[in-house]
């Protein structure tokens, strides 16, 4: 009986070296080692110098492992190191990344002719007959008369196999794989090239640095890339607070001028209050703006919030002294006289009086509130939004 071990992908194979290995009785070892009955080179090192060894005992065939990284059968079990396992016909192996399937072949059985064995006398047994006895091997010889003279005569001849069954053809008749191309390696120059090309470059670090005002030169790149990491979340943050922020701008610029104002129309294109975080930085940093004007909206937008505020406190002055001079002496007196149904108040505890039936009148109405808002708080806003405008033109130039 004979052993055939074949690699069921040729992918796996160095070029020259053999696919199969057919092991006798003998047995042999199979590794990575040039010394091994079977030498089987592997790139990935995942085969050891002798990983296997083949043994025959008893009548059958056994695997022992002798690796350190273990063979693996077909059913995804592992085999015990130094442990014989009994090989059986079509049994699955891999070693490392090369998978192995086992096939036993059984020699055909000798061809025996009745005419050579003989009835012993006295006995049931039988026995064969001498040679010079057989009257076929006689006539063989009788055939060939030269035979005997040229003792190396036999050298010549050609030895024929003895036929197999058909049941155990040979193992390159068994698997016919179809041929298909194998993608070309890579070459390690490009593999090194291309890790080259993806880490960024010593120029771009720098400019990341002058752009952030920190010096990275001395961060170990890890670092560098963590920093790179907070500041695009920074941004993200800065972005979506700048958006709210003018979003409350406008709110309150409704509710004061009723939709109308000196910053309807202010806030640039390419920063979108209404619109998501996401989509307002792809609209500042997207190849279809400039860094100039992506610049120049986030500037001007921080003019605008700046602007808003000072207009905010310029119109809260304006409204506290209008306040005050509403509710001054001197325009009592006149909004008294102006009440022709009450006579002049000429007393202290009269003109009380009249302060309290006048503050309650105001109280029940706000007309007097919106008049002052408009008179006062929305002039100084809309003057002091214009002042501001001026000089933000003069600065750009």
């Amino acid at each position: 009986m004979e052993l055939v071990f074949e690699i069921t992908d040729p992918r796996s194979l160095q070029r020259g070296d053999a696919r199969s290995r057919v092991f006798s009785e003998t047995g042999g070892v199979i590794g990575r080692h040039p010394d091994c009955d079977w030498s089987i080179e592997d790139r990935q090192r995942l085969v050891s110098g002798r990983h296997a060894q083949v043994v025959w005992r008893s009548g059958e065939y056994f695997l022992i492992d002798l690796s350190r990284n273990g063979i693996v059968r077909a059913d995804g079990g592992r085999l015990c190191k130094g442990q014989e396992v009994r090989i059986h016909d079509g049994a699955g192996f891999r070693f490392g990344a090369i998978e192995l399937v086992a096939r036993l072949l059984t020699p055909a059985p000798a061809e025996r002719d009745w005419l050579t064995f003989a009835l012993e006398p006295g006995e049931g047994g039988v026995t064969p007959l001498a040679p010079v006895l057989d009257p076929l091997l006689a006539m063989q010889e009788q055939d060939t008369p030269y035979g005997a003279l040229d003792e190396l005569a036999g050298l010549l001849d050609t030895v024929v196999a003895p036929r197999q069954p058909a049941d155990h053809t040979p193992v390159d008749h068994d698997h016919l794989l179809v041929p298909r191309l194998i993608p070309e390696p890579e070459s390690a120059a490009t593999g090194e090239g291309a890790a080259q090309a993806a880490e960024p470059s010593v120029a771009f670090w720098q400019q990341l640095g002058e752009a952030l005002g920190i010096d990275l030169a001395t961060m170990a790149l890890e670092r560098r890339e963590a920093l790179a990491l907070d500041a695009a979340r920074l941004l993200r943050q800065c972005i979506g607070g700048l958006q709210r922020s003018l979003r409350n701008r406008d709110e309150l610029h409704r509710e004061i001028f009723g939709g109308t104002g000196p910053m309807a129309q202010e806030d640039s294109p390419l920063l979108d209050v209404n619109a998501g975080v996401a989509a307002a930085i792809r609209g500042l940093l997207l190849p279809r703006s400039s860094a100039a004007q992506a610049s120049q909206a986030i500037t001007g937008a921080f003019r605008h919030l700046q602007s808003h505020q000072v207009a905010m406190w310029a119109g809260s002055r304006a409204m506290a002294r209008a306040t005050l001079a509403h509710f001054s002496p001197q325009q009592l007196n006149w909004e008294f006289e102006r009440d022709s149904s009450r006579p002049v108040i000429n007393t202290a505890g009269s003109r009380w009086r009249a302060y309290l039936r006048f503050h309650h009148s105001l109280s029940r109405t706000d007309d007097w509130s919106d008049e002052l808002l408009a008179r006062h708080f929305t002039q100084a806003y809309r003057d002091q939004i214009r002042l501001l405008s001026t000089l933000h033109l003069d600065c750009q130039g």
